[in-house]
């Protein structure tokens, strides 16, 4: 059973590394035609640098990739395989993209911020924020204005979300007059 496994894994990963290698092929060629051969004219500094630069970072993911696959890992695994694969096929996407209009290489400033978000979400948020975004806090201040917070009718639905269903009903009783209710005095 395991070695069924092992090889099922096997032949998935020689198909994404096929799968990679003609991708470099064939978007590379393009590029390296349309762009240097073609419209060689347009060439500048910035464009070696950004080919180089796009390219190097697919290819050094491309050869870790590789071997990872060589230990027997599985490359269709979820994770940071995943990002690896992303960061390869938005290389691709914003150099085919680059032949039409040169600006598009900005379109590559999406890996990091995505990276951004990611730490914000995932570590910044839940241990350093506790949970609570500064943002929200930030966006309470600008909505209550200089009367140093929010009025005070604006507090009330927030206390009355803040509590269950029941805890609501008992104040509810409670502010009737309800003698079922007994209220704690502190």
């Amino acid at each position: 059973m395991a070695r069924g496994s092992a090889k099922k894994t096997a032949s998935g990963n020689a198909f994404l590394l096929a799968l990679l290698r003609n991708g470099f092929l064939a978007t590379n060629t393009i590029y390296l035609v349309v762009r240097f051969w073609f419209f060689r004219s347009s060439v500048t500094k910035g464009t070696f640098f950004a080919y180089g630069l796009s390219e190097a970072i697919a290819v050094a993911l491309w050869l870790s990739l590789q071997s990872m696959a060589a230990q027997g890992n599985d490359l269709q695994q979820s994770g940071l395989t995943q990002y690896m694969f992303d960061i390869i096929y938005i290389t691709w996407f914003v150099q085919i993209a680059s032949l039409l209009w040169s600006k598009l290489w900005y379109l590559y400033l999406i890996i990091p911020g995505y990276g951004a978000y990611v730490i914000y979400q995932k570590i910044l948020l839940p241990y350093l924020f506790r949970g609570q975004s500064p943002f929200a806090s930030l966006q309470g201040l600008l909505q209550g204005g200089s009367g140093g917070g929010a009025p005070a009718g604006a507090q009330e639905p927030q206390a009355a979300e803040s509590m269950s269903k029941r805890q609501q009903k008992l104040q509810a009783r409670a502010a009737k007059g309800d003698p079922r209710v007994q209220m704690r005095k502190r």
